[in-house]
């Protein structure tokens, strides 16, 4: 879900993006009742879902599906319990991910104990759907980029492996201090398999003006 700022504001304050929040709100969700949880830093909510690109850099993945695939994956999301079971460590939201693409492509993805001491990320899906879809072309996979709304969050980071955050943040050392086999499984950890490349550079870039084109099928 897109807003568009106001041209008077390039770079978005959060009082007007508070306000294209609410108004949003109003005119699309207030069917679902008016005692859906807002949400905020803490407790998820419908407020996340909207006007995400204020809030960091979006990379889309578009593959190729049929009505009935999407048919089917809906009915099996409104028969699930409408009820959060979110764990960092084995419920995260790269899990989420994972299980609604193999939903699409059974088996495909799983967790691995190496990278990251078997934590799933977004690097991680990401990944390895795009060694998938190398394999499997009839995917169609498609990457665009839809950059930060300049404003008052800082700027996004890129996405990084844990291995690669602990070594790049110096976390690494004091952990070296107390438990120096684990630190130096952190380095071989990143040497060896924490260091996947994504195809992200050169990749299309989406304004709000071209985002109907993730509507409509445009190319």
């Amino acid at each position: 879900m897109r807003l568009k700022a106001p041209p008077m504001f390039p770079h978005a304050r959060i009082t007007i993006v508070i306000g294209l929040r609410d108004k949003y709100h109003d005119a699309h969700l207030l069917s679902l009742g008016k005692e859906v949880v807002r949400g905020d830093d803490v407790k998820r909510g419908w407020s996340q879902f909207v006007g995400v690109s204020y809030e960091r850099r979006i990379y889309v993945f578009r593959f190729a599906t049929t009505e009935a695939q999407d048919d089917a994956l809906m009915a099996r999301m409104n028969a699930d319990a409408n009820h959060s079971r979110f764990n960092l460590l084995s419920r995260n939201c790269a899990d989420f991910t994972g299980s609604i693409l193999n939903f699409y492509f059974p088996q495909t993805f799983r967790r691995s104990i190496l990278p990251d001491a078997g934590i799933t990320t977004p690097r991680q899906i990401s990944y390895k759907l795009v060694r998938y879809a190398r394999k499997h072309p009839e995917t169609e996979l498609r990457i665009f980029d839809i950059p930060q709304v300049p404003g008052y969050r800082r700027r996004s980071r890129g996405n990084k492996s844990i291995a690669k955050s602990l070594i790049t943040t110096g976390l690494v050392i004091p952990l070296a201090f107390f438990t120096p086999y684990v630190a130096g499984g952190v380095l071989v950890d990143y040497l060896l398999w924490g260091r996947y490349p994504l195809p992200l550079k050169n990749v299309p870039v989406f304004k709000p003006e071209d985002l109907s084109q993730l509507e409509t099928g445009g190319r």
